[in-house]
């Protein structure tokens, strides 16, 4: 509160306050100058971990946490439908709980594991209404994001992504099945980042990445390429700035995947354990 008339200045943090006559000093405290009267100093990061419960050290070991656990549940190591704890996890990764708990709350907001009241937590099951709201959401989103990249983009650095991807086709192991659905998400992501809209990236990195849990759930039992197929057409028409047949060509390849998946969902007998739930007709 500034002093009454009469009243001394007061010392705040060490400086003077208020300054002297003729407007606001540099030693003016930021919390004191509001908004449209200076400029907040950068807020320390210390103090801000802190502030959210969370101390350096821990932030570093919950992103190392939220990392391995992610790439466990995408790969399907932790089974669609499985139970898990906390203390599990905690054994499992050598890492805290408090770092275990805040990533596994990410990845309950994130939709791959589902919170258990008094029971632990749920891996996401995968269904057939599972994989077809996600491809829907595919539909509507990518080839939006594909016709607002158009001249935006860098198109040497998605062909030599695409080029990764078809020098992959080949490949008959699990390492080499890998590399070639990072590379494909690599580049679903960067044609969606050329539409300069952060929201919209992070919707399809989430998209991608339940798109990646799908295909490695079904790895050993569909030749996923048939359903990814090459990229070079896509790249043509944007090259050439025709965002519609750009567009057209990536429904095309989203129809593809959902009917792969679909079919291996429904025909492979190793799957039909699981809760399958039919999708929704109109």
């Amino acid at each position: 509160m500034a002093p009454q008339d009469g009243q001394a200045p007061q010392r705040v943090s060490g400086h003077r306050w208020p300054p002297a006559r003729g407007g606001c000093s540099r030693s003016q405290p930021e919390w004191a100058k509001g908004p449209g009267r200076g400029t907040f100093a950068p807020v320390n990061r210390e103090l801000q971990t802190r502030s959210n419960g969370l101390s350096p050290t821990e932030r570093t070991l919950t992103d190392t946490a939220y990392e391995l656990l992610k790439e466990r549940l995408i790969k399907c190591d932790l089974a669609p439908g499985a139970h898990i704890t906390e203390s599990q996890l905690v054994d499992q990764f050598g890492i805290g709980k408090t770092p275990v708990r805040e990533a596994i709350v990410r990845l309950v907001q994130g939709g791959l594991i589902r919170s258990m009241p008094r029971h632990g937590y749920e891996v996401a099951p995968i269904t057939l209404q599972y994989a077809r709201d996600l491809f829907g959401l595919r539909r509507i989103v990518e080839p939006a994001g594909a016709v607002l990249a158009v001249g935006r983009l860098d198109i040497p650095a998605l062909r030599e992504i695409n080029a990764r991807c078809e020098g992959l086709y080949g490949s008959g192991d699990q390492a080499g099945r890998t590399a070639f659905l990072e590379a494909n998400q690599e580049f679903h992501l960067t044609l969606c980042k050329g539409a300069g809209n952060r929201r919209l990236l992070d919707l399809m990195q989430r998209v991608m990445d339940d798109s990646q849990r799908l295909f490695h759930f079904g790895l050993r039992h569909f030749d996923y390429k048939k359903g990814i197929g090459t990229h070079e057409p896509i790249i043509a028409a944007l090259e050439r700035h025709d965002g519609e047949t750009a567009a057209q060509l990536l429904r095309e390849e989203i129809d593809r995947s959902d009917a792969l998946v679909a079919d291996s969902l429904m025909s492979s007998p190793s799957l039909l354990h699981l809760p399958l739930t039919s999708p929704i007709r109109p």
